[in-house]
């Protein structure tokens, strides 16, 4: 299986951070491996990279091929692990469109996409910028939404977030009132016109009598105050 090995320069923050620069007593040794993995060779490429490892076990670049090529064998953990240990020992890989291509395929998995996840939003950061953004604005996971906003807010990408949509699938989903209230600040804060009308709705959506006697909070009335604090403050009512 041919695949792509394209390093390239990422981002740390603001500041774009290249790639170290290869040892110079292994760059025909990782040439060759290369090589081999671009013809489909991956036994030999991964003999010549456990070589190369035994005696620079601290070289990015050879842990970062073994991950690409875990990857290739269907090995995703052992994948996930080589390339966190590639990312530990030289962050200007995270860019790397191999590691991207790889990572995000995890999301798709359902016993790998929390792990995949985890590991965009903290050890990839700003490259993987564009996919925390969408997982942040759409996804109907609560708990990867949440976790690519603030992953945003951290990387930067913040600004590629639609946090109306994304908070108002948080007060859609939401199961207590401190997590609707928290829905509504979100909305609140992004001062958008369309928060307007998602605020009126949630206002309709009432839990009933026996909803209220059985101390459900199914309906909007345990925040209907902070529903309407805030659409006072939007120059609604």
């Amino acid at each position: 299986m041919a695949l792509a090995l394209v390093f390239v320069p990422t981002l740390l923050g603001r500041e774009p951070v290249a790639p170290k620069p290869v040892k110079p007593a292994l760059r025909g040794p990782l040439k060759q491996a290369e090589h081999a993995i671009a013809d489909g060779q991956i036994p030999e490429a991964k003999a010549i990279l456990m070589q190369q490892l035994s005696s620079h076990p601290d070289s990015a670049r050879v842990h970062f091929l073994l991950g690409t090529i875990a990857f290739s064998e269907s090995d995703p953990d052992a994948g996930l692990e080589r390339y966190g240990e590639a990312l530990a020992l030289d962050p200007g890989l995270r860019g790397d469109a191999a590691l991207l291509y790889n990572v995000k395929a995890l999301l798709a998995d359902r016993r790998r996409d929390v792990a995949a996840l985890a590991f965009l939003a903290e050890k990839v950061g700003a490259p993987a910028g564009e996919t925390l953004a969408e997982i942040a604005s759409r996804d109907l996971r609560s708990h990867f939404r949440q976790t690519a906003r603030a992953a945003c807010e951290t990387h930067d990408c913040l600004d590629d977030v639609d946090l109306v949509g994304s908070f108002e699938l948080d007060l859609r989903q939401a199961k207590t009132c401190d997590a609707k209230r928290e829905a509504i600040g979100g909305l609140t804060a992004t001062r958008d016109a369309r928060v307007i009308d998602i605020l009126k709705k949630a206002r309709r959506n009432r839990s009933g009598t026996l909803g209220r006697w059985l101390g459900l909070e199914g309906g909007n009335d345990c925040v209907r105050k902070e529903i309407e604090d805030a659409l006072k403050e939007l120059g609604a009512s």
